[in-house]
């Protein structure tokens, strides 16, 4: 029995992220790394909201109706030409479909802590080819930076662990900032890409996510089969798919995130020729 019980406690810690122990500080940045990009000033609300304590874990979103429409993702209008959003608003408005309450907006920057795999997903049909840059801030030394690509538009994490995605995910800082990742529709799977975090390494791809600091990523597909992530101009990912996802059920974006608290902005999507 102790053996079971010891089994049991170890895989949680493989599937969760770590809540950190205090609330993250303020610190920000004067310009977003390796870009021209001025930095906003970042987002306090989470800092704000931030409780001590022992939190509840369900993967059920109190008060939030999680079942989508059946036209869900089908109906959205296509993307056709570039799509940009900044978040200068006091509220998500009717071009996002949030699955979790926890997505908010904040001081021009749309957040989330504790999502547990609800994303917040673009309503609009993105073509087989296209272009998605954005800028993301972990407010906490866990990291766990994540977006979706080429997904159904309103989808959400059905188990504690992320294996039923509809899109290609990828992950900057994930597994308590223990893992760089991209994975086709399972987080988990022993195919996906992945760089193993190492603060010593000299491989700019192996370094952690730093608390406070925005990053800027490029996720694209050219050709309609090779998915590239570049984070502050280096390449992290090339992931050829010989069976690439696109069409109807797989045509959307999101932001994502698992129980770090994250912030993210200025997002350019920008359609590529066929």
């Amino acid at each position: 029995m102790l053996a079971t019980a010891w089994q049991a406690a170890v895989g949680a810690l493989l599937f969760c992220a770590c809540v950190p122990e205090g609330p993250p500080d303020g610190r920000n940045s004067d310009a977003l790394p390796g870009t021209s990009l001025p930095a906003k000033t970042l987002p306090h609300t989470i800092r704000s909201r931030w409780r001590r304590g022992p939190r509840k874990r369900t993967d059920v979103i109190e008060g939030f109706e999680t079942r989508p429409p059946s036209n869900a993702g089908t109906s959205d209008p296509p993307l056709t030409t570039p799509w940009k959003d900044d978040f200068s608003r006091s509220s998500l408005g009717p071009d996002w479909r949030a699955t979790s309450t926890a997505w908010k907006l904040d001081a021009g920057w749309v957040c989330a802590k504790s999502a547990r795999n609800h994303p917040l997903w673009l309503k609009r049909r993105l073509p087989q080819n296209a272009q998605i840059e954005f800028t993301a801030v972990s407010r906490s030394s866990d990291g766990d930076l994540k977006a979706e690509a080429w997904g159904d538009g309103y989808s959400a994490a059905v188990s504690a662990s992320y294996e039923q995605a509809s899109s290609y995910i990828f992950i900057l800082g994930g597994w308590t900032n223990r893992f760089h990742v991209l994975a086709r529709r399972n987080e988990h799977a022993r195919d996906r890409l992945s760089i193993a975090v190492d603060s010593g390494s000299r491989d700019p791809r192996a370094r952690p996510v730093v608390a406070q600091v925005p990053y800027r990523f490029r996720l694209e597909r050219a050709d309609g089969k090779t998915v590239r992530v570049w984070v502050n101009g280096t390449e992290m990912f090339t992931m050829s798919d010989p069976d690439p996802m696109s069409g109807p059920g797989h045509d959307h974006f999101a932001f994502n995130e698992w129980e770090s608290p994250t912030c993210f902005d200025d997002l350019v999507v920008t359609p590529l020729p066929d």
